[in-house]
């Protein structure tokens, strides 16, 4: 059974999805009624409103957005995304990764060179390999304070290479203010 946190992170994934944050993104003041799509600098914020239940008020997700491209294809490998969370609880960040990676070395969360952190791997779906990361304080101020992000991955053919897939910090802080003020 999911808790409520981890409902709302299936809620603003299932959004997510569905609004096209795993899919390509454009920078559009406003895409609808019920989405509104924002860019800040490398990052991409999107709120929609989603249905409520009878009788309760429709809610509002937000999530910001970022993706990795392939230098050669162009085609995005890795996406960084990172909504906020209910009124008490920390933000999670969504990593979905390439598929064949090494499971069991998780993702390696750099930060201007740094190592801050490594990710599990929690599940792989159609999307991609993902993982989560719970952004707390010190999270936040070293992502806000940051210029670069690099996930470091393993493949899975060959766990003793690298490769790392870099995200813009230009912008996150903004983006992400405005992601938690727009709920």
């Amino acid at each position: 059974m999911k808790n409520p946190f981890q409902k709302k992170i299936s809620l603003v994934m299932s959004g997510a999805l569905a609004l096209g944050l795993a899919g390509t993104c454009t920078a559009m003041a406003q895409t609808g009624p019920d989405r509104v799509t924002e860019q800040y600098k490398a990052w991409t914020v999107t709120c929609a409103t989603q249905a409520a239940a009878e009788g309760a008020a429709p809610t509002r997700a937000c999530a910001m957005e970022q993706a990795a491209k392939d230098q050669q294809s162009g085609s995005a490998v890795l996406r960084f995304i990172v909504a906020s969370g209910q009124a008490g609880v920390d933000p999670v960040a969504t990593i979905i990764g390439p598929f064949g990676v090494d499971l069991a070395q998780g993702l390696g969360i750099v930060v201007d060179g740094t190592p801050v952190e490594t990710v599990p791997f929690k599940t792989c779906l159609q999307v991609g390999c993902i993982g989560y990361l719970t952004l707390d304080a010190q999270h936040l101020d070293i992502l806000r304070g940051g210029a670069a992000l690099t996930v470091v991955i393993k493949p899975s053919d060959n766990p003793e290479k690298e490769m790392a897939l870099p995200i813009s910090l230009a912008g996150f802080a903004d983006a992400f203010a405005r992601t938690t003020a727009a709920q």
